[in-house]
């Protein structure tokens, strides 16, 4: 019997034993199997996944809200959970499993304090004037012309997301006294708000700077069967699928534009700088997009990405990304990573950075080394052995004397894995 009839076979016997064993599972696949064999059992197994979506768990949690979300019948539970939720990144899971099947909680949180909230709920509120309204007072509450975009990554970059999303509404719905602000936004760094912006400035009435004239060339496709006919061997249709990409609001079609672009080894810049896009299915189709590409735009925007992304899945991704390179420039956002204070992603960081040092020569630097033992000395008990394990690949004094001042206070698990270091140089 697979392992999946045996979560089914127990679900029917016992949705509680199957739900406490959520409780203490910690892989996402294992914990996928669990939940689904409670959906799969009627009422009594909904229930226990209702119970499930306190877990202690983050991956195994967002498991059970992903499970819960097919559920028309847990969409109460979980409404009730986002202001329970303590990460933001499973707040924004909940109100996308719950704004589809409730467009009044979504015009709710559309004005909620968390920004991550605020962002999700935007995006799924319905494009009409009631929600250009709502769009309107998140543009006025985040104030963009008078404070400082804030040091904390997460909120810097949901901000631009809110931001974004009230735009892409008033491009359609255009409402009055917003102008100052778009003009404000129609300036941001980001060129995708920049571009939305100037968009929803001149559907309100407005100019839009001239250098924004090319948003509004009559070419650019605005539709999905236009965008996929363009060529990514003809220049002038890789800059209509730029364009596209600048000024799409629909997922669909900004995977459409963004496929051209996949499509010519001459775009690389446009796609790195997708890699800021203020939606996170976007940023992860670029980092595909550029997985084997090597022109200067890429390293730049790894080094972005690593200092800004906020969504933990796709920094792990990207983390996966450098450690799978040898280019010397992709090592360092990679080792800033491994060194990152109280970052969730940080032990990936050094998995990462233990598989290309295994892998290859060139990434025992003496920037890598000296990382691996801060982590030695500084990290957690797990953090403490990968950088054990990596250190053994090391040929340098430093990193020898590094592993034998380790050795003498390790706990016993840890000894272990230094003398097996120590013995491999």
């Amino acid at each position: 019997m697979s392992e999946t009839l045996r979560w089914l076979e127990r679900a029917r016997i016992s949705p509680e034993a199957v739900r406490d064993a959520l409780w203490t599972l910690r892989d996402p696949e294992q914990a996928r199997m669990a939940a689904l064999a409670l959906r799969a059992v009627g009422p009594a197994g909904a229930g226990a996944l209702a119970e499930a979506l306190e877990v202690p768990e983050a991956r195994v949690r967002a498991v059970v809200i992903e499970t819960a979300a097919l559920l028309p019948s847990l969409t109460a539970a979980l409404a009730d959970r986002v202001d329970q939720e303590p990460l933001p990144w499973l707040r924004r899971a909940l109100v996308r499993a719950v704004a589809p099947r409730s467009p009044a909680r979504a015009r709710a949180w559309s004005c909620a304090p968390d920004l991550t909230v605020r962002a999700e709920a935007l995006r799924a509120c319905p494009k009409d004037e009631a929600s250009a309204s709502l769009a309107a007072a998140a543009l006025r509450e985040l104030d963009p012309g008078g404070r400082a975009d804030p040091a904390d990554r997460v909120v810097r970059v949901v901000r631009v997301e809110v931001a974004w999303h009230a735009c892409t509404i008033l491009a359609v719905y255009p409402v009055a006294d917003t102008a100052e602000i778009l003009r404000s936004l129609s300036r941001s760094p980001n060129p995708f708000l920049a571009s939305q912006a100037a968009l929803a400035l001149v559907a309100g009435g407005g100019r839009a700077a001239p250098s924004m004239g090319r948003l509004f060339d009559p070419a650019v496709p605005s539709d999905l069967q236009g965008m996929t006919k363009l060529r990514d061997e003809d220049p002038r249709d890789l800059e209509l699928a730029e364009i596209g990409l600048l000024r799409g609001a629909e997922p669909l079609l900004l995977r459409a534009a963004l496929g051209r672009l996949s499509s010519s080894p001459a775009t690389s810049a446009a796609i790195a700088a997708a890699l800021s896009h203020p939606l996170p299915e976007v940023r992860k189709l670029a980092l595909t997009a550029l997985d084997r590409r090597r022109d200067d735009p890429v390293w730049e925007a790894y080094e972005r990405m690593e200092a800004e992304e906020p969504e933990p899945e796709l920094r792990e991704a990207l983390l996966w990304t450098l450690g799978r390179r040898s280019e010397p420039p992709s090592l360092r956002p990679l080792i800033r990573a491994a060194c990152r204070e109280r970052s969730p992603s940080r032990e990936v960081a050094i998995q990462a950075l233990l598989a290309r040092v295994k892998r290859t020569a060139r990434a025992r630097t003496q920037e890598a080394g000296e990382a691996l033992v801060s982590r030695l000395r500084d990290g957690s008990l797990r953090e403490r052995g990968l950088a054990a394990e990596a250190l053994g690949r090391f040929s340098d004094p430093q990193t020898a004397q590094a592993l034998r001042s380790a050795l003498p206070q390790a706990p016993r698990e840890l000894r272990a894995r230094i003398e097996e270091s120590l013995q491999r140089r």
